[in-house]
């Protein structure tokens, strides 16, 4: 695992040099952001993973951070509608992780990892869940209302919170409903995705 680390952070590091020649020095700030969040979420001293920051830092990681890069790059500005659509998507990989604490929740707290799943009551995780799927709607309610997204857009994203209705039951049951709830969470986040790609083609 060490050496496919090292072996992906070299990958990335040249692709990144590549697109630091095309594009300028924007690029290291995207690649820092990165870089720190990746550190910063699982290395002592900070280790927000275990301080209950772990989900905001992969919302900006793997949702905020490469929609608004990479728009940035294809368009060279930053935009309104870019941040509108990566929100939703970080709240949406947020909930995969919520997700797969839970079974990890006894390690986790024997470990001193305590992640928000950890922190929380089962009623109170189901709530974080509901919450942060509510979030990923709301978002693109906002961008509704501004006119920066089109009406229609709102329909898949609401069968989607309307799906996750069913994945928060199963977070609490037994082992078979835990995984159904935690393949379910993944299918949102994919379809969602794929959903905001036309909406962004669309407009």
């Amino acid at each position: 695992m060490v050496t496919l680390a090292f072996a992906l952070l070299g990958v990335g590091g040249l692709l990144g040099a590549v697109l630091f020649a095309l594009k300028g020095a924007t690029v290291l700030l995207f690649g820092a952001i990165g870089i720190a969040l990746g550190i910063l979420y699982s290395l002592p001293p900070v280790q927000l993973a275990g301080r209950g920051l772990g989900e905001i830092a992969v919302a900006i990681g793997f949702g905020v951070l490469p929609v608004v890069g990479g728009a940035w790059l294809q368009a060279g500005a930053f935009t309104a509608q870019a941040l509108l659509l990566s929100l939703p998507l970080g709240c949406w990989i947020a909930a995969v992780l919520i997700a797969n604490e839970v079974p990890d929740a006894d390690t986790d707290a024997a470990a001193g990892k305590r992640t928000l799943v950890v922190r929380l009551s089962p009623g109170g995780i189901k709530a974080l869940y509901l919450a942060v799927q509510a979030a990923a709607l709301f978002a693109l309610g906002v961008g509704v209302w501004f006119d920066r997204l089109p009406a229609w857009g709102l329909v898949v994203p609401a069968v989607l919170f309307a799906a996750s209705a069913s994945a928060a039951a199963g977070l609490n049951g037994p082992r078979a409903s835990l995984i159904r709830a935690i393949k379910l969470t993944l299918t949102i986040h994919l379809a969602g995705g794929l959903w905001l790609c036309l909406l962004a083609l669309a407009a």
